[in-house]
């Protein structure tokens, strides 16, 4: 709990125990983790318990055809007024801006990279990576070919509305990447 003795209670779903590990470590009791396929954790969860849930750079990795019912089990947890933010890579773009946009974040990587305490972090975050049980070998996403879709933000305000959501909006974007508010 805060100076203002609000208590926060965290979450997390990840197939990769490391991951969760990691969240464990940095907010100690206050998190609540679960091991798992979102598809099958979230409907698991209890219904309108949660204020807020955040799925972080993760739809591209969820194919169309499970993406709206993983917002719609998204929304049966969320508490009314609920909201829901996802961030993650978007299709859209021009080809120019697609590929000015690779190019700004591959020199970004660089710059960060000539830092020794980037560097380390980067380091730990592959050490974490090479044990999540969702890599992204070649050999597994010839496998699951749905896998690796950047969806239009039209797609996921479809999926969103279809799922129950009242109110969708685009908040921000950045090149590819965008973040989008859902509310119950």
């Amino acid at each position: 709990s805060n100076d203002n003795n609000v208590q926060i209670e965290f979450t997390g779903m990840d197939e990769s125990e490391q991951r969760l590990q990691v969240y464990q470590d940095i907010l100690g009791n206050s998190a609540n983790t679960i091991q798992g396929n979102i598809l099958n954790t979230l409907p698991k969860l209890d219904k309108n318990s949660f204020d807020f849930a955040i799925l972080g750079w993760a739809s591209h990795e969820i194919e169309s055809s499970q993406l709206e019912q993983v917002y719609t089990e998204i929304n049966k947890a969320l508490k009314p007024k609920g909201v829901l933010f996802i961030a993650d890579f978007v299709s859209g773009l021009i080809s120019e801006v697609e590929s000015l946009s690779i190019q700004l974040i591959k020199k970004r990587r660089e710059n960060l990279m000539l830092d020794a305490e980037s560097r380390e972090q980067e380091d730990w975050l592959k050490n974490i990576n090479k044990y999540n049980t969702h890599n992204h070998s070649k050999e597994h996403h010839g496998k699951h070919k749905h896998h690796k879709q950047h969806y239009f933000v039209k797609e996921h305000f479809n999926f969103l509305n279809n799922a129950g959501f009242s109110t969708v909006e685009e908040i921000w974007r950045y090149m590819n990447s965008s973040m989008i508010i859902a509310i119950k």
